[in-house]
């Protein structure tokens, strides 16, 4: 480039020169010129230098234009390798700086308000301070360590320095509390207080739920809510004709049910159980098909009864086509007595925040040992919607039909009652 431009000026100028020497022979005065001729030709040739000269001028600073942007176009000009080496960069940058953000302690949580108004006897209408939860969580490498406590209807305790506790409302209570080791995607361990892996028990958080009422079958009525122990688990995905196959599996060994399962065991003997998951490809307009298997075995006791044999079986499934979403669970338990317990959920995404839901549910218990919700059979319709991701509001009609078998059917507590139940919850 540059030498081109010196050749171009090089040129320029002798073709100039010439111009000029002919220039001269053209206007020098022959003898019989008169004066006045003489001058006036001087006049005119020194016009036509200076034009020249401002041509020559001009020239040279478009050539002084042309290699400084030369230069920095060269300057600017990367190559592919380049490019990849500051992809690169910018990449392990990124990954620097998620990493930063998950190994900072991270302080979560959920509001939930509520009003619940049915007609039974007794029973006014209420508003409930139903719950405030804060999740902490922190990663060091392979590392992750998770904690939710839990404050459920206003609580408040007034200590006066002795053991009566008849001023107190409220609970609070630990729901969560674990240290991970994340091996690969196929095997983590995990060790401390933990959910158990049925589907509505893990994600029963009123953020991630239609309803503001739990199913029957749930809250630890059937399966326990939680076990205090170490859990493997892991999942594998494989490719099926451009869709994903699935597993998931987790296995648990722990403490018993009892008052005090977080400090001892009533036996020798831990409860295990297990979950074993499948992710199966959708096509078409199936967006979603899972299909879960669980198994519990272990032994309960509280205040009446001590080391019952507890021995559950469970299976859930999760679709989604099109704009319908279904949800469904099925357990049955051998707990001192037999029992079952299920819930269909099918629901209709009609706008993209707002659902319309219905769940049927049903609970068959002889004698309940747990503090779960009463049997019978319930009827709830309802709508969902989230303006914003974080904020979920809802309102839902219940008909409910309790069953104790060993009271009359005629009995107050065997009667029909019905109501109105929302909330309003707030992730954060």
């Amino acid at each position: 480039m540059g030498k081109v431009l010196t050749f171009f000026i090089a040129l320029t100028l002798s073709t100039s020169a010439v111009s000029l020497a002919q220039a001269k022979q053209t206007v020098v005065p022959k003898e019989s010129d008169t004066p006045s001729m003489a001058r006036a030709d001087i006049v005119q040739l020194k016009e036509q230098i200076q034009k020249q000269h401002a041509v020559i001028a001009a020239l040279i600073k478009r050539v002084e234009e042309l290699e400084k942007t030369h230069k920095e176009v060269a300057a600017k000009a990367v190559t592919k390798e380049d490019m990849t080496s500051e992809s690169a960069a910018q990449e392990e940058t990124i990954a620097s700086l998620a990493k930063e953000v998950r190994e900072r302690a991270n302080l979560t949580g959920y509001y939930s308000f509520e009003y619940i108004n049915e007609n039974k006897p007794n029973s006014p209408s209420s508003f409930r301070q139903h719950s405030l939860s804060i999740f902490l969580s922190k990663t060091l490498g392979k590392w992750t360590f998770f904690s939710e406590a839990e404050f459920e209807y206003a609580p408040k305790f007034d200590g006066n320095g002795g053991a009566d506790l008849d001023t107190a409302r409220g609970e609070i209570f630990l729901e969560n509390a674990w240290a991970q080791y994340n091996h690969n995607n196929y095997f983590k361990i995990r060790a401390g207080q933990q959910l158990l892996p049925q589907y509505w028990n893990v994600y029963h958080y009123p953020s991630l739920t239609l309803s503001t009422l739990r199913p029957l079958t749930t809250n630890g009525t059937l399966f326990p809510t939680n076990v205090i122990g170490v859990m493997f688990f892991g999942s594998a995905y494989q490719s099926f004709q451009e869709k994903e196959l699935g597993v998931d599996y987790k296995f648990y060994v722990g403490n018993n049910q009892s008052p005090n399962q977080g400090k001892m065991d009533i036996s020798d003997n831990k409860a295990i159980g297990g979950k074993l998951g499948f992710h199966l490809p959708s096509f078409g307009a199936v967006k979603k098909l899972d299909i879960g298997f669980d198994v519990y075995r272990g032994r309960f006791a509280n205040e009446l009864r001590r080391n019952v044999h507890d021995t559950i079986y469970g299976l859930d499934t999760q679709m989604e086509i099109g704009n319908i979403l279904l949800q469904a669970e099925y357990a049955r338990a051998n707990s001192f007595v037999k029992r079952f317990g299920y819930y269909i959920q099918p629901a209709y995404r009609f706008a993209p925040n707002w659902h319309a839901f219905y769940r049927f549910e049903r609970l068959a218990d002889i004698l309940p040992i747990r503090d779960g919700e009463k049997p019978g059979r319930r009827h709830i319709a309802g709508l969902n919607f989230r303006p914003f991701p974080a904020v979920s509001l809802k309102v839902e009609y219940f008909r409910t039909k309790p069953r104790f078998v060993q009271l009359p059917p005629t009995h107050v507590n065997n009667q029909i009652y019905s109501g109105v139940a929302a909330s309003t919850i707030f992730f954060f």
